[in-house]
């Protein structure tokens, strides 16, 4: 069975984005995906719904323990997709417990970690490789620029690839017809959106055409 899990730094980064046209990309080669969230959110797992047009199953490792998490990922089928949540270490009380980076370790997914740019270069290439370094078993095996123009892609990429020795397999422009938007809570729910069909749609265009899916779906 193939699986990805789709992480961040930090939250808003990207990742429902990202894992809603991912979803769409896969499924349009041919694959069947079963989705899955990180953690106890439900506003996230509605979207990824709505983009696999199938029920989206949560992975928590705190309210479910190890076995039941095991469990639930047994029930998927054909190409399993699954978003972390919030910073992919940051797990119960300042530990790694329950976070992303466990249940990546505990399911062998591997992972693409998403990056949002900030006014940085080599240093941005410093905080990647520190999360790369930060655990042996990390698990993490390409990154993606969000929110990142072209230019600045190009320029990103070997600078990260050369000082961190990590694939970047491509990128995602800040896309204002595909905005997916927020409140205090977190994104606003999947059935309160307009248009969600043709964001799903822009979405899956850009990722065609800025990201190299061939090789996450090799993984």
């Amino acid at each position: 069975m193939k699986k990805v899990m789709i992480a961040a730094m930090e939250s808003g980064c990207g990742k429902t984005i990202f894992t809603c046209g991912l979803i769409r990309t896969v499924m349009d080669l041919g694959y069947e995906v079963s989705s899955f969230k990180c953690g106890p959110d439900y506003i996230d797992p509605m979207y990824l719904k709505a983009a696999a047009g199938r029920p989206c199953r949560n992975l928590d490792v705190f309210l479910q323990k190890e076995a039941g998490v095991k469990k639930t990922f047994e029930k998927s089928e054909g190409f399993a997709v699954v978003e972390a949540a919030m910073g992919y270490y940051d797990g119960l009380g300042g530990s790694d417990e329950a976070s992303a980076y466990h249940v990546a370790r505990l399911l062998d997914i591997p992972v693409i970690l998403l990056v949002r740019p900030g006014k940085n270069s080599v240093t941005l290439a410093a905080q990647i490789k520190g999360l790369l370094s930060f655990r042996e078993d990390n698990g993490i095996r390409a990154v993606v620029l969000t929110g990142c123009r072209r230019e600045r892609y190009e320029s990103l990429k070997p600078v990260i690839e050369d000082e961190c020795g990590i694939k970047v397999a491509g990128y995602l422009s800040r896309m204002e017809e595909a905005v997916l938007p927020s409140r205090h809570l977190g994104l606003v729910t999947a059935d309160e959106m307009n248009e969600l069909e043709q964001r799903f749609e822009v979405i899956k265009k850009a990722m065609e055409e800025n990201v190299d899916v061939h090789y996450i779906c090799s993984l």
